[in-house]
């Protein structure tokens, strides 16, 4: 990972707090790319600056050691202030391999940490048109993500 600066700040309220009261989703574009949405749902705005913190579960429950890059994509980390009731976003792509390969880490599960907290924000994993999957399996041998925006305006363009 690379060496960065990111924060999670809310007027009145520590990291923690503010955590508790955000929601993510995972929502699964194509085979290899997804969009992070991060939701406030306090009373509070929350500013948010940076890349989450993904970690990714096996059928066990089991953290895996995915290999994740920080990207500055589609532009560099800038402190964003997220109101009540209102979302920001940042991407996800991955390379996939065989579940055959020793070096693919095969996870059914991910958790979504916002930058500067330190719990993981309760994370929905859905299909590109909304739906919750009962199953999905990420074949991972590398993720890079990219830094949370305001629009989700070429928010895919790796």
């Amino acid at each position: 990972m690379l060496g960065l600066t990111v924060g999670l700040t809310a007027c009145g309220a520590t990291a923690a707090d503010t955590a508790a009261s955000l929601t993510a989703e995972f929502s699964v574009q194509r085979t290899d790319v997804a969009m992070i949405t991060l939701t406030n749902n306090g009373n509070e705005q929350v500013t948010v600056k940076g890349w989450p913190e993904l970690t990714f579960t096996n059928a066990h429950g089991d953290t895996l050691s995915v290999p994740v890059e920080q990207v500055e994509v589609p532009t560099p980390a800038t402190s964003i202030t997220v109101p009540p009731g209102s979302s920001i976003f940042a991407p996800v792509t991955w390379t996939s391999g065989d579940k055959a390969d020793l070096d693919t880490f095969v996870a059914d599960g991910v958790a979504v940490v916002p930058p500067g907290a330190s719990t993981e924000v309760t994370t929905k994993v859905t299909a590109m048109d909304g739906s919750e999957p009962g199953y999905y399996e990420f074949r991972l041998k590398s993720v890079r993500i990219g830094t949370f925006q305001d629009s989700t305006h070429n928010i895919l363009s790796f």
